[in-house]
């Protein structure tokens, strides 16, 4: 059944219910008047048969009486069966859709509007779950994009500040290590002066390829921290876990064989690598991980790149 045919149903139901009530009150009111003209006409004589017709005249009144007050029960059945009928089919997927529309619009998500009807309400509540899929679908899809290097295919900075955030809130609550590894593409800026930036956009690729191809627990994060530095969180890692992965790390870079065009490099891309950790107990927020892994990359430099240097304080 259409929704306006349901529409069409509910109206004349009204209708019908109208016309009882109205049909039921004339009766009770013409009853009513001619008891009283009786009454009116046996004041002075109140015979026998006078009496008997005053008597016929209230047992009509009572049986109108009767009729009028079984159509008014008649009449509000029906009206408290409209009445739920209308809650249901109408009323409740009406509701549905509005609080439905209002969690999509703030954002949050939703299951699909379980509205099963075969008209009209029942065809918007189908569009509408279809949008709603749609909406979400097209979501996911702009925040995966928008934690991603459109350069190098792997997370971003931002992604990556968030995750930290995460990570370094939960060693904060369980106490297990958390370490970090900064890195930095060796004499880069060499890389681009000599052989121009379309080559240093490939270097970068081919770097960040063989870094996320060494990365495999899934807990594991590798991500361009800005220009030609890479980072890398890895949780439940202890400083010695962090230190040999990060030589690792070295080591593909170092044995790929990248061409460098520089006068001071060996002819090969290098990279140099700070690790710094966080062990249960000690006080330090995710800006200080970040900060002596900074320094520790620093130290690598110092001493001569291509190397892996851990974080002590003071390096």
């Amino acid at each position: 059944m259409g929704l306006g045919t349901r529409l069409i149903s509910v109206f004349i139901l009204l209708l019908s219910l109208l016309a009882a009530v109205v049909i039921s009150l004339n009766m009770l009111s013409e009853a009513r008047e001619h008891v009283a003209q009786i009454q009116a006409v046996l004041v002075d004589d109140m015979d026998a048969k006078k009496r008997r017709t005053l008597e016929m005249a209230k047992e009509n009144q009572n049986y109108y009486s009767r009729i009028s007050s079984g159509l008014l029960l008649a009449c509000i059945l029906v009206a408290i069966f409209g009445y739920f009928h209308f809650r249901r089919h109408f009323l409740k997927p009406l509701l549905q859709l509005s609080e439905a529309a209002k969690l999509v619009s703030s954002g949050q998500s939703r299951d699909h509007v379980s509205v099963k009807t075969d008209d009209e309400i029942g065809e918007l509540a189908g569009s509408f779950n279809a949008m709603s899929d749609r909406l979400v679908e097209v979501t996911n899809r702009l925040g995966r994009l928008s934690s991603i290097d459109s350069l190098t295919q792997v997370p971003n900075r931002r992604f990556f500040d968030e995750v930290l955030e995460t990570e370094w809130k939960r060693w904060r609550r369980s106490g297990d290590p958390l370490s970090l590894v900064l890195l930095d593409i060796d004499f880069f800026k060499q890389f681009n002066d000599t052989a121009g930036h379309q080559a240093g956009d490939n270097c970068l690729k081919q770097v960040a390829a063989i870094l996320s191809s060494r990365v495999r627990r899934s807990g594991d994060l590798l991500a361009r921290y800005g220009g030609e530095e890479f980072v890398l969180l890895l949780p439940n890692t202890d400083t010695s876990g962090a230190y040999h992965f990060a030589e690792e790390l070295r080591s593909s870079i170092e044995q790929a064989l990248i061409p460098h065009p520089g006068t001071e490099t060996q002819g090969i891309v290098t990279i140099s690598l700070g690790v710094a950790n966080l062990a249960k107990g000690q006080k330090a927020t995710a800006e200080d991980l970040i900060s002596m892994a900074d320094a520790a990359m620093y130290g690598s430099k110092r001493a001569g790149r291509n190397r892996v240097t851990q974080y002590q304080p003071g390096n």
